[in-house]
């Protein structure tokens, strides 16, 4: 969801961009060099022993836009889970100043060292609901629910974070859990 002061803030720097014929020119200004080429890393429940790592990777775009990527791989380097997300648009990695990402990133990852519960998951009619990911439904929650399964829940926006389950060697996505923004 795109606030009001981000509205104004994008259309005050379009009508900057535009009224400067210098600036127009010479585009966008890079993104400050040290919240690029980051790379921060978590193991499952905090244990290296765990088989899988949670990867958070930055990259800079030329218009100046950051973007993270977060990975969790297993033992042998295989990908069982990958997000890609524009810093500005996941509520803790928006909040770093620039040059202070790094510090954001492993407060990211905390989601994997810090496991959550699948007893804590609440129902899709609460304040701040869950909502079952593609091909599973509200039994198989309520089922997960039962079992109290670890779980990481990072933060994928401004509003919800994304919950991941170990299944055997690898993960899979159980859903979306909304918080408030």
């Amino acid at each position: 969801m795109i606030s009001t002061r981000h509205t104004l803030f994008v259309s005050l720097a379009a009508l900057a961009v535009l009224a400067s014929p210098a600036l127009a020119q010479k585009g966008e200004a890079p993104a400050a060099s040290a919240d690029c080429d980051l790379t921060a890393t978590a193991h499952w429940g905090g244990d290296p022993d765990s088989g899988l790592t949670a990867r958070a990777v930055t990259t800079c775009e030329a218009g100046g836009r950051i973007r993270a990527t977060l990975t969790v791989v297993d033992e042998a380097g295989t990908i069982q889970h990958e997000g890609h997300y524009p810093t500005d648009e996941v509520m803790v990695l928006a909040w770093a100043e620039p040059g202070q990402l790094a510090a954001s990133l492993d407060e990211w990852l905390t989601a994997f060292t810090q496991l959550d519960n699948t007893i804590h998951l609440p129902s899709d009619t609460a304040e701040f609901p869950f909502y079952p990911a593609e091909g599973l439904t509200q039994a198989d929650i309520d089922a997960l629910r039962t079992q109290g399964l670890d779980m990481a829940c990072y933060i994928q926006g401004m509003e919800s974070a994304n919950c991941l389950l170990r299944d055997g060697d690898g993960v899979r996505e159980i859903g979306v859990w909304l918080f408030p923004g």
